[in-house]
């Protein structure tokens, strides 16, 4: 591999298989092909991680701590990893749940940059 370049992930080279190299390339570079480990964010996977954990024992109190939502709001510049590095510890959250290890839950995405208004943001959260 070249110097700072990562290795595609083998479930797109596998699916890559009898594509053209541009179809390979176009398919690697998706916004769903995500590398198994996210480089430079385990600090702030770390921070989610916790902000989830501590979500998901506090909703296994009371009802009126059950029906208590939390919101994270994540900002910063366009393509440094803030949505695939969420994405990647809600994933592991899921499976956590199948093992039972960790309560049910609902994850809502809410990407801003995909609303028309920030007023969208209620109409979207109660379509949920």
């Amino acid at each position: 591999a070249a110097m700072g370049a990562e290795e595609v992930p083998s479930v797109l080279r596998k699916a890559a298989k009898g594509r053209s190299p541009l179809e390979r390339a176009r398919a690697a570079l998706t916004l769903s092909a995500t590398p198994k480990h996210i480089s430079c964010r385990e600090e702030e996977m770390g921070q989610i991680e916790d902000f989830v954990q501590c979500c998901l024992s506090e909703g296994s109190g009371s009802r009126q701590q059950q029906q208590q939502g939390r919101c994270l709001y994540i900002s910063g510049v366009p393509g440094t990893g803030k949505t695939a590095t969420v994405l990647e510890v809600m994933r592991r959250f899921k499976k956590k749940a199948e093992r039972q290890e960790v309560p049910q839950f609902q994850f809502v995405e809410l990407n801003a940059l995909r609303l028309p208004t920030a007023q969208h943001a209620y109409s979207f959260l109660l379509e949920q």
